[in-house]
Order: C-alpha cells, then sequence, then structure tokens
C-alpha cells in the first residue's frame, strides 16, 4: 500500500491534525515568494503564480507558425483555468498528465475576454 506522503508533494499533504475543517489560511499550500496558496477564484490578470495544481485535461497542438505548445486546464476547489505552454517539447507534455497534480509557474493574461495561464 502506497502512503499518502509519496503520492502528493510535501505542500500539498493534509496538515497535523487534519481532519477538522481547514480555514482558508489553513489549507494554504506553499507558493512562490510569501507562501500563501493562491486559489484559481484569486487570480488578477498581471499576477506570477507558481503552486501546485489539478490537470483536468491536456493536449498537444500546433501553433500557426507550427510551433508546438500544450494546452490545458488547471482546477482546485475554487474554478478552472485554461493553461498554455508555449514552444512545448514532447517532455514538458508528459508532465501534464490528466487527473495529476503539477507544479507550474506561470503569469495570468487575459485573453478573448476570460482569464488563462500562461505556463514557463
Amino acid at each position: 500500500m502506497t502512503k499518502l506522503g509519496s503520492l502528493f508533494p510535501e505542500e500539498v499533504q493534509p496538515a497535523k491534525g487534519a481532519g477538522k475543517p481547514a480555514t482558508k489560511g489553513a489549507a494554504a499550500a506553499m507558493q512562490a515568494g510569501d507562501g500563501k496558496r493562491t486559489f484559481v477564484s484569486e487570480f488578477v490578470p498581471g499576477q506570477e503564480i507558481e503552486g501546485v495544481y489539478l490537470v483536468q485535461e491536456a493536449s498537444m497542438r500546433a501553433a500557426k507558425n507550427g510551433s508546438k505548445y500544450v494546452q490545458a486546464s488547471f482546477c482546485d476547489r475554487t474554478g478552472n483555468v485554461p493553461v498554455r505552454h508555449w514552444d512545448a517539447t514532447e517532455k514538458d507534455f508528459e508532465s501534464y498528465k490528466s487527473g495529476a497534480y503539477i507544479r507550474v509557474r506561470g503569469r495570468i493574461e487575459t485573453y478573448q475576454g476570460r482569464q488563462q495561464m500562461i505556463a514557463f
């Protein structure tokens, strides 16, 4: 049997004393800079994000210029966000497994009136 600690990165493992309802602050996972998790519903255009998110779906696509990119969707308990990883390699794509958690760095942008994440 696999232990929980081996399945999830340290920052998404249950806190000691888990089992009690967590407050927004107590449920926070490690983020770049301030140590606070940023939920999808809190994304703001221009914001840089680093965190762990669930991959809902992902596919490799070809851009108009012929380069490849990953088109994906990430989610957490507050919502989901479309994701683009431009100039992606097959190795990049392998890390976007549907149903798996991924640590990602990116920037939030607005495209056609909706937010999306551009992954680095």
